[in-house]
């Protein structure tokens, strides 16, 4: 007897002792982590200016949850116009200058001799010096299109130098200054607010608008206040901090997880900002933290598994989660004790508290309590086709071939796989469209996938002449259609996907069309613009040359418009009648050519 006492009081010393050391070393990597994503706390708020002369208000803050990404940056307002002055914020060197019809559109890169890059988007225009820069490049090229590299100190700049004007290029959705500061040797984006925080003024706090409450794969279960089991409850928050009074929290037994929605809040506008940081206590015990300071590119579609993709798709709602899925390799979470996930495994209450920050240390503090209790756990589907994330995993029928490489899936998945013959097709989006395969249904669009799947879909009716004619789409849930890159090969079309969903081979054998220019003049320059569209594959390329020398047009996708600048010095000095030429090609081959005479003056 005593020495079975001596054997469970080392039992007990050594798991105090582990307990200890885990702590310790949960607490390391705490810090290590910190350390890691603070080195910005070296450089001081003063070094870095302002981008813009006008008062600091945001559209939206930095770490902002985005289709498929994070949003890496602010995106500062510009009263609503824009041609507003962008100025360097810091010395440094002009390191990279990009024109993109998407994307950033015009975008200045600089870098700081401190160990950091700053990044100016959806610009305007440059500044003299580097449009001059830029023009040249583009003409010695002869396409709008342009990503210039420059070496240290080719292009120096001052502190509050001018390099551009802020615009709506790219995929900007209204005129602003999308800016970014980055650690110039990774290229990791970092939170501007850590040196800007002092002169954006923000004193609301955080709110969170709902709770949701997870069942884990099979291992865990809710019963509703309906008497129903489920996997997924969403629960609405209330003012002051607490659970709305006409909801009812699941009693909750085996592994859980927990996530919610909230949003930060700013001072003088009315938009919603993503958080900083998220901390869980469980019996007042911290299990979980997110922190959102700095993030990888390379990471950045991770969001797929830390958000509720389907709430996202289905309700366009932005839902955390506070538990790790096992193939999430973010690296944002200091604190993740059993990956977040709570083991419920006593028929007692379980005390929550979630607290929230933004950067300028506003927080908010929300309690609630779980029921324990214990419940039978559903049974598996045995009969379902399992892929896992750690294998590569491969689908094929006398239609289809699908392969998905390592690590496509952020947890087990239960593939499912449907088609629809084109006579039964009833999508009001395919309406207008000769299909030459049916829909091929491959999974739900309601589940994200991480890495670009090969797709090899036959074509059922493969009888033009010009294979390049064939495209393959995706069907949006608006019943739009997104052309997917592929090619023809002996009888398929062969690409890769990146979204589960509705698939199908369309046929494109009309040219883009080109409506008749505009002549547009004003105090400042005179423009030419032109209307290009296309209505089914999408434009690819064109080309604009007046009396045979090529001219810069800018090509706006938003609005569909080519633009030049006739007071360009580069177009010189032009005579009375002139010959504009304008020859444009869809993605599927299809061109189209048109020219026109038009007068100078």
């Amino acid at each position: 007897m005593k020495r079975l006492t001596l054997l469970v009081l080392s039992a007990c010393v050594a798991f105090i002792l582990n307990a200890q050391k885990d702590k310790a070393d949960l607490l390391e990597q705490a810090v290590l982590f910190v350390q890691s994503h603070r080195l910005q706390d070296s450089i001081s708020p003063s070094y870095f200016d302002l981008p813009l002369r006008i008062p600091p208000y945001l559209s939206a803050n930095f770490g902002e949850l985005r289709e498929d990404h994070f949003h890496s940056g602010l995106d500062f307002k510009t009263q609503g116009v824009i041609d507003k002055p962008v100025y360097a914020i810091a010395p440094a060197f002009v390191s990279r200058v990009s024109i993109r019809v998407k994307g950033f559109g015009k975008a200045v890169y600089l870098d700081h001799p401190n160990g950091y890059t700053s990044v100016y988007g959806h610009l305007e225009s440059f500044s003299p010096r580097l449009d001059s820069i830029v023009k040249a490049a583009q003409y010695a090229a002869e396409s709008y299109e342009q990503n210039l590299l420059f070496s240290d100190e080719q292009i120096p700049v001052e502190r509050g130098e001018l390099i551009g004007y802020s615009g709506n290029t790219g995929s900007s959705g209204g005129p602003h200054l999308h800016f970014e500061i980055r650690q110039t040797e990774s290229e990791d984006p970092v939170d501007p607010m850590f040196w800007y925080k002092d002169r954006i003024k923000d004193t609301s706090p955080p709110k969170m608008l709902a709770l949701a409450i997870y069942a884990i794969d099979g291992q865990g279960i809710l019963l509703n206040h309906g008497g129903r089991l489920s996997a997924k409850e969403i629960i609405q928050f209330g003012q002051g901090g607490t659970v709305a009074p006409d909801s009812k929290l699941p009693l909750v037994w085996g592994k859980i997880g927990l996530g919610i929605k909230a949003y930060n809040y700013m001072n003088g506008t009315n938009n919603l900002y993503g958080l900083s940081r998220i901390r869980l206590f469980l019996d007042g015990e911290e299990i979980f933290q997110q922190d959102i300071g700095r993030f990888s590119f390379e990471e950045s579609r991770y969001l797929n598994a830390l958000v509720d993709y389907e709430e996202w798709v289905q309700n366009r709602s932005w839902i955390m989660k506070s538990f790790v899925e096992p193939f999430n390799k973010l690296d944002i979470y200091p604190v993740k004790i059993n990956n977040g996930h709570i083991d419920v495994n006593q028929e007692r209450e379980y005390d929550f508290t979630y607290e929230l920050y933004d950067i300028s240390g506003n927080k908010a503090e929300y309690r609630f309590k779980l029921q324990g209790k214990q419940l039978p756990f559903p049974q598996e589907d045995t009969t379902a086709l399992f892929f896992y994330p750690a294998y590569k995993n491969t689908y094929t029928s006398k239609d289809i071939y699908l392969e998905f490489p390592v690590a496509s899936f952020y947890n087990k998945l239960a593939f499912e796989y449907d088609y629809t013959p084109p006579k039964n097709v009833k999508n009001p989006g395919l309406r207008n469209h000769r299909l030459y395969t049916g829909v091929h249904k491959i999974h739900h669009p309601t589940v994200p996938l991480h890495q670009a799947a090969f797709i090899r879909i036959k074509i059922n009716d493969d009888i033009l002449s010009e294979k390049n004619r064939y495209y393959l789409v995706r069907i949006l849930s608006n019943n739009k259609i997104e052309y997917i890159e592929a090619t023809y090969t002996e009888g398929f079309m062969e690409g890769e996907i990146l979204n589960f969903g509705n698939y199908v081979v369309l046929g494109d054998s009309l040219p883009p069309k080109i409506f008749h220019p505009q002549l547009e003049k004003n105090q400042n320059n005179t423009l030419i613009r032109i209307l290009v569209r296309d209505d089914e594959s999408g434009l690819d390329t064109y080309r604009c040359t007046i009396n045979a020398k090529w001219v810069l047009f800018e090509y706006d996708y938003k609005t569909n418009t080519l633009t030049a600048d006739l007071k360009d010095e580069r177009i010189g000095l032009l005579p009375v009648g002139n010959l504009l030429q304008i020859y444009v090609k869809d993605k599927c081959g299809n061109e189209n050519y048109r020219e026109w005479m038009f007068n100078a003056e």
